[in-house]
């Protein structure tokens, strides 16, 4: 596990935490590394996702690796988008919606 700690602008500190995962696999005999679980690697602030995360991935156990056929040192455990990221996506697509209808006039 990784711990993150960063100042906000008030002055305090906030820590993060995040999944570190470390992985070997082989494609056509040639042994790769890899440290990605998801695209994103979101960090997050409780040590408890953190590690329900890891418990998924037990040091010593095999997993599943996805990697880019085209460049099999491009490699993920969890491919795909996860849902925070529709969510951050309908948000982002709310705000642009209001932002135009403001600027044409129909709100406010």
């Amino acid at each position: 596990m990784e711990a993150h700690h960063n100042r906000d602008e008030d002055g305090d500190i906030k820590t993060t935490y995040g999944a570190s995962i470390q992985y070997k696999y082989l494609v056509d005999g040639q042994e790769f590394q890899g440290n990605r679980r998801t695209f994103t690697n979101v960090r997050t602030s409780s040590v408890r996702n953190t590690e329900k995360i890891l418990e998924r991935y037990p040091l010593g156990s095999s997993v599943d690796v996805f990697y880019d056929p085209d460049d099999p040192s491009s490699s993920v455990l969890e491919p795909g988008v996860g849902a925070g990221t529709y969510i951050l996506l309908a948000v982002a697509i709310g705000f642009f919606i209001f932002g135009i209808a403001g600027v044409i006039g129909i709100i406010g």
